[in-house]
């Protein structure tokens, strides 16, 4: 690891980050991921996603 990265790292300290994602539920893939819940259902309602295979999803990651 980077001298600059490691330092940024110890700045974040662990932190836990709510992501938001489309999920295809069929393929069991997550395809979109973003930090903003907004983009994210702007996203799913502009790409026409099937209702019916697909939603949006929540969760949480660790930066340690």
């Amino acid at each position: 690891m980077t001298m600059k990265k490691d330092k940024l790292l110890a700045k974040i300290k662990p932190k836990d980050y709510h992501m938001y994602g489309i999920f295809d539920f069929k393929n069991e893939k997550l395809i979109y991921v973003h930090l903003d819940r907004e983009q994210v259902d702007l996203e799913f309602d502009l790409s026409g996603y099937d209702e019916e295979t697909h939603d949006v999803v929540e969760f949480t990651i660790r930066l340690i």
